[in-house]
């Protein structure tokens, strides 16, 4: 499964980074802080194997 990270909200310990599917679909996924930055997570990225829990937005 592929997409695009649409943007990134940042909290004080995970970030939720919506990722917009080729379908369509929206798909939240939490991330933690730590994996964000050594990922280098940024809006209009393509999502990588990052997400360790998703659910539909």
């Amino acid at each position: 499964m592929t997409g695009t990270v649409s943007s990134l909200e940042v909290g004080q310990d995970s970030s939720e980074v919506p990722i917009t599917l080729a379908s369509g679909e929206t798909l939240c996924a939490t991330v933690p802080n730590e994996q964000v930055t050594q990922q280098k997570v940024r809006a209009g990225m393509v999502a990588m194997p990052f997400i360790s829990e998703s659910i539909t937005c």
